[in-house]
């Protein structure tokens, strides 16, 4: 019998090891003594083979993606009961002018669990296919998964979790009064119509305070698109008289709003969203809750277009969960062309060498590259 010594060391790349019948053992696997133990045991005969396609690349990948498929279908179908569930309450206020705290419970449980599920992921359900869901319904789920992210940054505790997610669902409901030939419109707003849309928060504020809701809940709901420069409304307040919970809301539904598809604008990717709130947020936003989306959506950074340090475009596609400062990319322009898709193969990001990120790319930098290249589109 050749020595296990030997038969290791002739291993080509990808090959099987052999018996009778046959034992597989993967390249650069972890040898203890009780396996050499069990090897010499089983008697092994050398009998080196090379990959057979029951075990190859396209069969794991296969497999992966059913699984994955499945995921995903599943994921989805919580996210659409999430919508549909928020249209019925929205609904049931349309028509009473009232909304019940035991009626949001069960969508804010189902929120918050759909978070703890995709937590790695969350951010991309933000771009699926959203059925025939009202803007603002949809605006609403996603500010609240984003708001339970935060939360989850923060470290608070359940019940002010809670309490976050409720506004958050409910932070558009004064819309529904609104005329939809304004709220709406996809052209411009005139002055006046804009003034008619700053009074949402004030709409959802009278049906907050005649419900059985919390006064925080009815005074962030009024208070969350104030700024903290006194340009926000409806009362143009500034920092002091802001409250956390308004800008913790008031960030989330920014950000929400720029990475989701509207009729006149398209979407932004993630990063480059991020990228877009900081713009001029120092005037608006806490910059405590800035760090907090910063850090919650990076993540979990799942489209973020990137420029690497050999000036490489790629696509973050998957996260390292033990080390996720290192995550996995797909280029998509190398050497100045087009990878095809079908010959794209995620690599590590390893910082200080051609796959370390140099910087995510903004909105415009992603649209200069997706023309000059003839992408349809690349997030």
């Amino acid at each position: 019998m050749q020595n296990f010594e030997s038969i290791i060391k002739n291993i080509k790349n990808s090959s099987y090891l052999i018996d009778k019948e046959f034992l597989v053992w993967p390249e650069n696997a972890f040898i203890g003594d009780k396996n050499i133990e069990l090897i010499e045991k089983w008697n092994l005969k050398s009998y080196i083979k090379e990959r057979k396609n029951f075990f190859s690349d396209d069969s794991v990948k296969r497999e992966y993606e059913e699984i994955h498929k499945k995921f995903n279908e599943e994921a989805i179908s919580s996210y659409h009961v999430i919508i549909s569930n928020l249209e019925e309450i929205y609904e049931n206020c349309k028509r009473n002018k009232k909304i019940y705290y035991q009626d949001i419970m069960p969508t804010v449980k189902k929120v918050i669990e759909f978070y703890k599920k995709q937590k790695k992921i969350f951010i991309k359900y933000f771009r699926i296919p959203k059925l025939s869901a009202n803007y603002h319904i949809i605006h609403s789920v996603n500010t609240a998964i984003l708001t339970v992210a935060l939360g989850n940054e923060m470290g608070l505790n359940n019940y002010k979790t809670v309490e976050l997610c409720s506004i958050a669902l409910l932070h558009k409901i004064g819309f529904l009064f609104i005329p939809t030939k304004i709220s709406e419109k996809k052209e411009a707003l005139t002055d006046e119509e804009l003034e008619i849309i700053k009074k949402y928060p004030i709409i959802s504020y009278k049906i907050a305070s005649t419900s059985n809701l919390s006064r925080s809940i009815c005074l962030t709901l009024l208070t969350h698109k104030e700024n903290l420069d006194g340009t926000g409304y409806p009362k143009g307040l500034t920092s002091e008289n802001i409250s956390i919970e308004s800008n913790i809301i008031g960030a989330a539904s920014a950000y929400s709003a720029i990475i989701l598809d509207k009729a006149y604008k398209k979407s932004f990717n993630s990063g480059a969203s991020i990228i877009e709130l900081i713009q001029d947020a120092d005037k608006k936003f806490d910059k405590r809750v800035l760090k907090l989306i910063i850090n919650a959506i990076s993540s979990c950074p799942l489209d973020f277009i990137v420029e690497l340090n050999d000036n490489s475009i790629a696509k973050i596609v998957d996260i390292d969960d033990s080390n996720p400062n290192l995550p996995y990319i797909n280029h998509i322009i190398k050497n100045g062309k087009v990878v095809d898709k079908n010959e794209q193969h995620s690599v590590q990001s390893i910082p200080n060498t051609n796959t370390g990120i140099k910087k995510i790319l903004n909105q415009n930098e992603i649209e200069l590259i997706k023309n000059k290249y003839s992408l349809i589109n690349i997030i």
